[in-house]
């Protein structure tokens, strides 16, 4: 199809692009947490709406209180926010190069929900295809990498996730269904929080797992 053909030229001249840019639960015990007097470690979190936090503050969306938890921990940390409202895979990989800069040492990725939407609906295969590029940038520049998922073309980001031997979270949203906003989809500030503590372990290891 059309669509899918200028969907993969334009994921094929994003990486390219990309490549001549970059070539110029329980929380962990604090004792356990990497101690240093450097720079900040940087983490991105990397989505759509969920991850901007539509509806909530800044200081309430999931990263700041991602951040919050893991300096609580020890953690000598950043996490920016670069989630945007409305965004497709195919727009993430467009903007990738900037959202995450190489000194990137973690990204939580949160693609999908839009994919599905009505006014941005995604074949599978388009979908996989923006995933594996994402992924594809990611590896190439060693970020660690977790990845959150909606309910949008069902298992497509869980197996992508394993072949690149990235971390899958699993569903976003999965038990905090009694913590959404009035519009039944966007979390309220008490589900940001509860999401953040959900993903700080895994977060964590990825830290202690990287040099």
């Amino acid at each position: 199809m059309h669509g899918i053909a200028r969907f993969r030229t334009g994921v094929i001249g994003s990486l390219i692009a990309v490549a001549f840019a970059m070539c110029g639960g329980t929380h962990a015990q604090q004792a356990s947490a990497p101690q240093s007097s450097t720079a900040p470690i940087e983490i991105v979190a990397f989505g759509a709406s969920q991850t901007a936090g539509k509806g909530v503050s800044s200081n309430e969306a999931f990263p700041a209180r991602l951040e919050a938890l893991l300096k609580q921990d020890g953690f000598n940390v950043t996490v920016a926010n670069q989630g945007v409202s409305g965004d497709t895979v195919a727009d993430m990989v467009r903007r990738m190069s900037s959202a995450l800069p190489a000194t990137t040492r973690v990204v939580v990725f949160q693609p999908g929900s839009n994919d599905c939407g009505r006014r941005h609906a995604s074949s599978e295969a388009d979908f996989r295809d923006g995933i594996d590029a994402a992924l594809t940038f990611m590896q190439s520049h060693h970020f660690s990498v977790l990845t959150l998922d909606s309910d949008c073309h069902e298992g497509v980001l869980e197996d992508e996730t394993n072949k690149f031997g990235f971390a899958y979270y699993g569903k976003l949203a999965h038990g905090l269904g009694d913590m959404r906003q009035a519009d039944g989809q966007h979390l309220t500030p008490e589900g940001y929080q509860k999401l953040a503590e959900r993903l700080l372990p895994s977060v964590e290891s990825l830290l202690k797992a990287t040099p």
